[in-house]
C-alpha cells in the first residue's frame, strides 16, 4: 500500500460579498502543519494569514498517522448532498510514489466531522482553526467571542 506523504485541504468561500471572499490551504506532513489565507481583497477585516509549524513532537506524528488511516473513507464518503452556495473543499493526496489524488466536495466542513476535529489537534494553539476546517461549532465559538 503506498505510503500518503502530504494531505492537501483547500477552502474557498462560496456565495458571499467580494469583501469576504478568499481561498485557503491546510497543508499536512508527519511533522509539519501549515496554513495560507488569501481574501480576494484584504482589509482590515479580511486579513491576510500565513502561519507553519515544523516538530519532532511524537504525538504530532501518532496525530498524523492517524489522520492518513482516515483519508480514505474521507475520499471516498458518499453524499447525497451538494449545497450550490457553498465553496469546495479540496483534498490532494501525494504518496511515496509521487501519485496524487484529488477529490472535490461541495459539502460543509461538518461533514468531516472526526477527519477535521483529528486535524484541528495539530492546529498551533495560538493559531485560529483554518476555515477550511471549520464546523459549525467552531463558528459559533467565534461569534460568541465577539
Amino acid at each position: 500500500m503506498k505510503k500518503i506523504v502530504k494531505i492537501v485541504i483547500k477552502g474557498e468561500s462560496g456565495y458571499c460579498s467580494a469583501d469576504d471572499a478568499f481561498h485557503d490551504k491546510v497543508t499536512l506532513e508527519e511533522n509539519r502543519i501549515s496554513y495560507e489565507y488569501l481574501p480576494m481583497f484584504p482589509s482590515e477585516h479580511n486579513k491576510e494569514k500565513k502561519w507553519s509549524f515544523k516538530t519532532s513532537n511524537p504525538f504530532f506524528k501518532t496525530v498524523y498517522d492517524h489522520v492518513c488511516e482516515m483519508i480514505p473513507d474521507a475520499l471516498n464518503i458518499d453524499l447525497d448532498i451538494c449545497y450550490t452556495d457553498i465553496g469546495a473543499i479540496d483534498f490532494i493526496i501525494t504518496y511515496d510514489d509521487k501519485s496524487k489524488d484529488k477529490k472535490q466536495f461541495f459539502v460543509l466542513g461538518d461533514d468531516f466531522g472526526m477527519l477535521f476535529k483529528t486535524i484541528k489537534q495539530l492546529v498551533p494553539v495560538v493559531e485560529d482553526i483554518p476555515v477550511a476546517l471549520r464546523s459549525e461549532e467552531d463558528w459559533e465559538s467565534l461569534y460568541k467571542a465577539d
